[in-house]
């Protein structure tokens, strides 16, 4: 199956959401980054794999 992860980096906060081929989402999640992009995005994408397990993402990234 085919996953889709979403992240969003904007001035306050990252977030995060996978979906799977038919656009169902298994897991979505925010946090404030207080100019700690890297580490929250990092934090998220932990929680998103002790969810989910080890599963291919197809990244997607927005933001400002």
């Amino acid at each position: 199956m085919k996953y889709s992860l979403g992240i969003d980096i904007g001035s306050t906060t990252v977030k995060v959401a996978v979906l799977d081929s038919n656009h169902n989402m298994l897991f979505s999640d925010y946090e404030r980054h207080f100019a700690n992009i890297q580490e929250t995005l990092a934090d998220l994408l932990r929680k998103a794999y002790k969810q989910l397990g080890n599963i291919e993402l197809h990244p997607t990234v927005t933001g400002s």
